[in-house]
């Protein structure tokens, strides 16, 4: 049996039945690779799919963990959201009111997101028919909130390092911002998740086998051969995965995502049909900073900037806009009073604002005796499909509309990151794309698993890492390919350099190290 697995390893290690000698050095040289990338973006991949996995069905496991505090009897009346409002700041007394949740049907409870004394976020559920606090749960304190907080970040957040920025260049914010380590990380296994499925479909093309041999790998080997034909197996399609997730998940990531959105924004900006008034912006500047209160905005959207409100309604109508900002109120208007949330929430259901939709309040700030007042901002539940994203803007004294953010404003670039995006999620499609997605993340953690149990049955005594060529050919479409890759992706292009850097200056002038690496043996195609 040793035998054979020597067998099985020695196979793995020579190129593929057919080709020139060169392409032999460069068919050894893509499968080192893979299997390199394979070390550094496995178990990455594999925290991502859990990860990913957790947030796919954070619907159901809300219902499971907080079952006891969403639902709640039916009742023939409703007490107002007011007296709601009201009643989780009596359980709260000393927290600040980041969002207001109203239930999405019947039997549900009203969700009202509040920051505590100490700064940790809170929901606290009010029962919509009684006005009574059922309780209150500390939000990213359970198994969603770990997945959420370390889908993006593989290491403790905090740990942050400077990095240019593309919207420093364009003019649209600074030049530097400070981006997590663990995010980096992450967006470097991403890439070399993508050279993982590239290299991977290349070792896989069958040379020589015709008809459904070419697609239909062999299983009657035994041993490791055995194995490789299970992990090609899922490879195949899961290739496919690992690009999709990669590109269309990438949009989220501190830098990647950050600077993609200004490049979109310059290219496709938004649509700009901006209501008349020309008035200074509100306190928080665009709709992405309501995620640090735990509201979930659409990608498309997180760089619009929050209108503000005029105490008197003039100038407050339906409109479209993207980049105005607020009128400013004197101290003469402060008497004005702002309308109630169920106000807001009626308006909302009037410009077809969805049910469950994420109402947060104004955020005014007065300067110099001056005021500036913000408006209320509907956003449709997210995630949801491409169509149904979007966020809409309430005057907080008329309740009247003062512009909205929908995939019709949103600019080309934008839109198809946005559907990418929430294909990503699981919602475009329906439960057909959250199939997709569950089998994706499956997928990936069983190709991890049988390149491991390949990796275990290597040669008793040594390491199991491929050899390394003597004559190293890099084909030219491959080294294209890379630079194109490493434009894309920069970062991923700072860790290729660094691989080959390690790979010449390190490595191979070390003879234990040489040896480790599959530096030395290495024998001629």
């Amino acid at each position: 049996m040793q035998l054979e697995d020597q067998t099985d390893v020695n196979a793995d290690e020579v190129s593929s039945p057919g080709v020139s000698p060169n392409g032999g050095r460069i068919w050894r040289s893509i499968w080192r690779t893979h299997f390199y990338a394979g070390i550094f973006a496995g178990p990455v991949m594999v925290w991502l799919a859990l990860t990913g996995l957790v947030i796919l069905y954070t619907g159901p496991l809300n219902s499971l963990i907080h079952g006891d505090l969403e639902r709640v009897a039916i009742r023939p009346t409703t007490v107002s959201l007011e007296s709601q409002v009201n009643a989780a700041r009596e359980a709260m007394p000393s927290g600040t009111l980041e969002s207001v949740t109203p239930p999405a049907r019947p039997g549900w409870a009203t969700v009202v997101a509040m920051t505590a004394f100490d700064g940790t976020e809170r929901q606290v559920y009010v029962d919509p028919y009684t006005g009574r606090v059922t309780g209150e749960a500390h939000t990213g304190n359970d198994i969603i909130g770990f997945a959420n907080r370390t889908h993006g970040s593989i290491v403790p957040r905090g740990w942050t390092v400077p990095m240019p920025t593309i919207a420093g260049l364009l003019g649209q914010g600074p030049t530097m911002q400070h981006i997590e380590v663990g995010e980096i990380l992450v967006e470097v296994a991403a890439g070399w998740g993508l050279v993982l499925a590239a290299s991977g479909l290349y070792l896989w093309w069958p040379r020589n086998a015709k008809g459904r041999r070419r697609f239909l790998p062999s299983f009657s080997k035994p041993g490791r051969a055995r194995l490789r034909a299970l992990h090609v197996t899922g490879g195949l399609v899961l290739s496919g995965f690992l690009v999709f997730s990669v590109v269309s998940g990438l949009p989220w990531a501190s830098f990647w995502g950050t600077n993609w959105q200004a490049l979109a924004n310059t290219v496709t900006p938004n649509s700009a049909s901006f209501w008349s008034d020309p008035t200074p912006t509100s306190k928080l500047p665009t709709v992405g900073d309501l995620t640090r209160s735990g509201v979930r905005v659409p990608w498309a959207a997180s760089m619009d900037t929050i209108p503000g409100s005029t105490p008197t309604g003039a100038g407050s109508h339906p409109g479209h806009n993207h980049g105005a900002s607020a009128m400013v109120g004197t101290s003469s208007s402060a008497a004005v009073q702002p309308v109630s949330i169920d106000d807001i929430v009626a308006a909302g259901r009037d410009e077809g604002v969805m049910p469950g939709a994420t109402y947060t309040p104004p955020a005014d700030v007065t300067s110099g005796g001056t005021t500036q007042y913000g408006s209320w901002v509907a956003i449709n539940p997210w995630p949801s499909s491409f169509g149904q994203q979007g966020a809409v803007y309430f005057n907080q004294f008329t309740a009247k509309t003062i512009g909205r953010s929908t995939a019709r404003q949103w600019g080309l670039l934008q839109q198809g990151t946005e559907l990418g995006v929430q294909t990503h999620m699981g919602t475009e499609f329906g439960v057909w794309t959250r199939i997709l997605m569950t089998g994706g993340c499956l997928l990936v953690i069983w190709s991890f698993i049988t390149g491991f149990l390949m990796w275990n049955r290597r040669r008793r005594g040594g390491t199991g890492f491929p050899r390394r060529p003597m004559d190293v050919s890099v084909a030219k479409p491959v080294g294209i390919a890379a630079i194109v890759l490493a434009v894309i992706y920069p970062l991923w292009g700072l860790s290729f350099l660094l691989v080959l850097g390690l790979d010449h200056f390190v490595i191979q002038r070390r003879p234990r190290l040489s040896r480790l690496f599959g530096m030395t043996g290495g024998t001629r195609s």
